[in-house]
This record gives C-alpha cells, sequence and structure tokens, in this order.
C-alpha cells in the first residue's frame, strides 16, 4: 500500500497492491506479487481506519496487483466503504471485460459496481506502450462506469504517466508508475548497480 501517489489515477491517491495472480503476463513489471502466499494480511476495517486517516486528503483508492479480482470480496468491500466516504475507485486488473462479465461470480459483479473506472486486459509485452496513461500495453482499455469517470475522460488528455520514486530513512528505493517498458527497465537495472 502506498500514499499519497499521483501516478496511479487522478488527483492524490492511495495504490492498494494486492497479492497473488494467476495470469503470469511476461513482462510484468510487479511479478512479485503473483504468488498467492505472499504479501500481508489486513482486516478490511483496519485499511478503511488507515486511508480515512491519513495525514493527506486522498482523492480515491487504485487497486493494482497482482490480480485484484483473485480477492474480488474483501476488494470490493473496501471499495464500497471508501466510496461511501467519497473517494474514488479505479480497479486495474488483467482479464478482459468479456471474461468478467460473463464469469457468472457474484464477488466479481460486486467488485466491477463498486468502481468508477476499470482498466482491463492483460499487459503484453509485444504491445508495450506508455502513450495513454495507466496502460502498460495497447490491449488494455477503460471502462467509464460512473459520472466520476465520466468526467475524467472529459479531460484524460490532462493526464500523463510518471514515476515516482521514494527514498526511505534507511535508503530503501521504491519506484511506482508507468514509463515506456524499455525507461522502466533502463530504470531498475540503474537502481540496482
Amino acid at each position: 500500500m502506498l500514499y499519497p501517489t499521483s501516478a496511479e489515477g487522478p488527483g492524490l491517491r492511495c495504490a492498494l497492491w494486492v497479492q497473488g495472480c494467476p495470469l503470469h503476463c511476461k513482462g510484468c513489471a510487479v511479478p512479485h506479487t503473483w504468488d498467492f502466499n505472499g504479501g500481508t494480511l489486513y482486516e478490511v476495517e483496519a485499511l478503511v481506519d488507515e486511508i480515512l486517516n491519513s495525514q493527506v486528503k486522498l482523492d480515491g483508492i487504485t487497486f493494482l496487483g497482482g490480480e485484484p479480482f483473485e480477492q474480488a470480496e474483501a476488494v470490493a468491500e473496501l471499495a464500497e466503504k471508501l466510496r461511501e466516504k467519497g473517494l474514488s475507485v479505479i480497479v486495474f486488473t488483467g482479464y478482459e471485460k468479456s471474461v468478467l462479465d460473463s464469469a457468472n461470480r457474484p464477488d466479481w459483479q460486486r467488485l466491477i459496481a463498486a468502481a468508477d473506472l476499470l482498466k482491463t486486459g492483460r499487459f503484453i509485452e509485444e504491445l508495450g506502450t506508455a502513450e495513454r496513461p495507466w496502460v502498460g500495453s495497447s490491449n488494455q482499455e477503460f471502462h467509464f462506469l460512473t459520472e466520476t469517470a465520466l468526467r475524467w475522460k472529459e479531460h484524460f488528455e490532462e493526464y500523463y504517466n510518471k514515476i515516482e520514486l521514494r527514498i526511505s530513512p534507511d535508503g530503501t528505493l521504491s519506484l511506482n508508475g508507468l514509463a515506456a517498458p524499455p525507461q522502466w527497465r533502463e530504470i531498475v537495472e540503474r537502481l540496482n548497480k
């Protein structure tokens, strides 16, 4: 979990990377989130309290992966509680919208209903692009599900990709955001030297 960030959607947001992904996209920027046994367990209420009591006024939350739909029930509950408090909700998923709609999964439908914006589609390394905000490959699609998201759509040209670099007091570096795939790898390689 990271907040505040302005690289994972409009405004100041909380970004929450969930653990566990069955898709294993070639070239994934966060393969450490694939393992379903990794990560840290949190109670939904504890996350709600932490996010709402942050010292920064947040505009919304963005769920990333791993794969948010693999934890759809808990992610939907968290999204619903935060929307009730006025935060917007973005969900990034590797599943196609047609797969989500036809899955006959009430938990998946609940998560879709809790989202303002849904970005769908696997990351395909050969289609890598950073031309649109928050999109890693050109096949990925946006679904603007609410009035909030439609307002973002009207001003979409104002959003751009960025990378945030944080240096913790112990000297640990962390990156989030999006750059063109070759640039991302180059940045990571330089940091690892």
